[in-house]
């Protein structure tokens, strides 16, 4: 989970933002935006989730947008982005979607992945582990 603060602005918060996204985008499976602080967002905070859903696809996943506020929500409605994105009204609701979408059937055994801690933005981290398999990661605030 990828979760962001104020403003999803150039002048604020894209780099870490972009940072943030980048790194969501080496985990396996499905990235929740939780936007449920963010207030407004500008052309370059939609461009920095239209590269990143792109990119979560490209590896096999999906970006999804937990908590939007109702001018994001409209932002993505007038940008004709609202299809785009799976948009949850919680955060709750986005992860019990996830969770329930990768339950194992009742006859398979779960695999599970160690989640690392969440990194103080700026602070990089390798995704991979050392046989260089893609593995889920914690929650990153922004």
């Amino acid at each position: 989970m990828v979760a962001t603060n104020d403003t999803v602005d150039a002048a604020r918060t894209e780099d870490a933002l972009r940072t943030a996204l980048r790194d969501a985008v080496d985990v396996e499976g499905t990235v929740v935006v939780n936007l449920a602080h963010v207030d407004v967002i500008d052309s370059a905070g939609l461009g920095l989730l239209v590269r990143a859903h792109r990119e979560v696809r490209e590896h096999g996943g999906r970006l999804c947008l937990a908590a939007p506020s109702r001018f994001i929500r409209t932002v993505l409605h007038t940008m004709k982005l609202d299809g785009l994105f799976p948009i949850f009204d919680s955060l709750d609701d986005a992860v019990g979607q996830v969770l329930a979408a990768t339950r194992p059937a009742p006859d398979e055994t779960p695999s599970l992945s160690p989640v690392p801690a969440a990194q103080p933005v700026g602070t990089q981290r390798d995704l991979r582990d050392p046989a260089g398999a893609r593995r889920t990661a914690g929650s990153l605030t922004v």
